[in-house]
């Protein structure tokens, strides 16, 4: 990765902190945080989706993109989807985010297969572009027009709540992404990460989340 979020600095100062015995609550909700991990983003798109880019650069640019993008569409259908899929009103929305990230995926895994690193193609450079562009255009009508509805839909509380499990999920995938070695948490483990005082706010979602991740196994 080119840098470090402040999302996964906090991560990792809960961990930190709970070695010393002391708790540090989350407290961004799970929106701030896909927002933080959006932005980590946006200066791989643009140089991807720049004729002005060097074939370094843009090497450069999609070895951090391709994971970080891996990581953060999973951890989203996995957490902040589920919740979303069991309103009404927002399942329209799911569905479209699934469909998205669907599309995004294929062409994910063709560059991931393809020898970017030590080849630059035109063939590469198109699928890298197109992915790019793909990913804005998502992230756009995400935050202008899915976020309102969340907010209106769960209480603050909810949407903290939905952050730890979120974050858990995907710095094992980011981590598998980057082979590290390291296998996808299973549902006991995120429980355990998220503090006992969300458990009530977090209720039904994370049971729905709990089932989702088993049923994907």
């Amino acid at each position: 990765m080119k840098k470090t979020s402040s999302a996964r600095k906090s991560t990792k100062s809960k961990k930190n902190a709970s070695k010393s015995g002391d708790v540090e609550l989350n407290t961004h909700s799970i929106l701030e945080i896909i927002k933080m991990h959006h932005e980590e983003v946006k200066p791989d798109i643009e140089v991807l989706t720049s004729d002005r880019s060097s074939t370094v650069e843009k090497k450069s640019a999609l070895r951090h993109f391709l994971p970080a993008l891996k990581a953060h569409a999973h951890a989203e259908q996995r957490t902040l989807y589920v919740a979303m899929e069991q309103l009404k009103h927002l399942r329209p929305d799911s569905l479209e985010g699934y469909v998205e990230h669907d599309t995004a995926e294929r062409l994910l895994k063709e560059l991931e297969a393809s020898n970017f690193q030590h080849e630059w193609t035109e063939e590469i450079g198109a699928k890298a572009k197109v992915l790019s562009e793909l990913i804005e255009h998502h992230v756009r009508e995400e935050e202008n027009e899915m976020f309102p509805k969340v907010r209106q839909a769960f209480t603050h509380t909810e949407l903290v709540a939905m952050a730890d499990p979120y974050l858990v999920i995907f710095e094992a995938e980011l981590a598998a992404a980057q082979n590290f070695g390291l296998k996808i948490p299973s549902m006991d483990e995120i429980k355990e990460t998220v503090n006992k005082s969300w458990k009530q706010a977090y209720g039904k979602v994370a049971d729905k989340v709990a089932d989702y991740v088993k049923s994907s196994r």
